[in-house]
C-alpha cells in the first residue's frame, strides 16, 4: 500500500528509446502525498511529503519532510529530500510551481472523516448515505531551488471543520507579478473585529510571497478588493486571465458569477 513513483520519458529525436526513473525515499520513510509541474525547459518536476512509520498514530500521519525530483536536461536524475521545521499532521500537496529560479510547494493540513452512522441506522446500511467532517487547517509554503534545496518555509493559519460540503474552504494559487499569491478563506473574527456579523464568519485573504521569503502585507477583501455582504468566494474555482488578474467564482444564495480582480 506505499507509494513508489515510476517515470517513463520518450524524446521525440530517440521514439525507441525509454528511459525509466525511479522515485522513491528511504526507508522507514514512505511517500505520502505529491503533485508535478513541467517547468519552462519542459523537465518534468515532482516534489511531495513523506512520513516515518513510526509517526502514525490514530489514522493521523506526520508528514517529515518533502522529496523533490528533476529529469534536468531530460538526461540527469536530480533527487533531494529535506526534513520540514517540523512534523506536520495530515499534510497534504496541494500545488507545484515554477517562479524563475524558485519552486514553490503549496501543502494544506486536510483531513476527511466518515461519521459513523448512528446504531438506529445499522439494519438500513444499504440504503444509509454517510456523512462526512472535512477539515481545513494551515496553509504551507516549502520553496526550493532548481536542484530541490531548500530555501525557506512558510505558515498561514487557518482552522475550518465543515460537515458534507466544503469547496469554499480549498485554496488557490498562482504566480502574479512574479510573486507566489495563495488565496484563501480565513475566519473574519481574526481582522474585523466587531463586524464580524456583517462580513460572516469568513472573510477571504491574499498573500504573496517573493522568492526570497518574503510575505506581503495580507490583502483582505474587505477595503481595497472587496466583496459584498454575505456572498461567499470560492478560491479554488478560480483562472488566471493575465499576469494580475485572477477571476473567482462568487456564491450568493442559489446564484453564481465570476469576478475578476486585478492585483497590483
Amino acid at each position: 500500500g506505499e507509494i513508489t513513483l515510476t517515470v517513463y520519458q520518450w524524446l521525440p529525436e530517440k521514439p525507441s528509446e525509454v528511459t525509466e526513473y525511479i522515485i522513491e525515499v528511504v526507508e522507514p520513510n514512505q511517500i505520502f502525498n505529491y503533485t508535478q509541474a513541467i517547468n519552462s525547459n519542459n523537465e518534468l518536476i515532482v516534489s511531495g511529503t513523506y512520513y516515518e512509520r513510526k509517526t502514525l498514530t490514530v489514522g493521523e500521519k506526520k508528514a517529515v519532510g518533502v522529496f523533490y525530483f528533476t529529469n534536468k536536461n531530460k538526461s540527469e536524475k536530480i533527487f533531494k529530500t529535506f526534513t520540514l521545521d517540523t512534523p506536520v499532521d495530515n499534510l497534504t500537496s496541494r500545488k507545484l510551481l515554477v517562479n524563475g529560479n524558485t519552486i514553490f510547494l503549496t501543502a494544506e493540513q486536510y483531513k476527511e472523516e466518515k461519521i459513523t452512522p448512528p446504531a438506529s441506522a445499522a439494519g438500513s446500511m444499504g440504503t444509509f448515505d454517510f456523512n462526512y467532517n472535512y477539515i481545513h487547517k494551515n496553509e504551507f509554503v516549502i520553496a526550493m531551488d532548481a536542484d530541490g534545496n531548500k530555501k525557506f518555509q512558510l505558515e498561514l493559519a487557518k482552522d475550518f471543520t465543515s460537515r458534507d460540503f466544503d469547496k469554499q474552504y480549498y485554496s488557490t494559487y498562482f504566480i502574479c507579478n512574479d510573486k507566489l499569491t495563495v488565496v484563501y478563506n480565513d475566519a473574519s473574527k481574526k481582522y474585523l473585529k466587531g463586524y464580524e456579523s456583517y462580513y460572516g464568519y469568513q472573510v477571504p485573504v491574499l498573500v504573496q510571497i517573493t522568492n526570497d521569503g518574503l510575505m506581503q502585507p495580507r490583502v483582505i477583501f474587505k477595503d481595497d478588493i472587496k466583496i459584498d455582504q454575505y456572498h461567499v468566494l470560492n478560491p479554488s474555482y478560480s483562472i488566471q486571465t493575465s499576469n494580475n488578474q485572477i477571476s473567482f467564482l462568487e456564491d450568493y444564495n442559489q446564484n453564481s458569477r465570476f469576478i475578476t480582480f486585478k492585483i497590483n
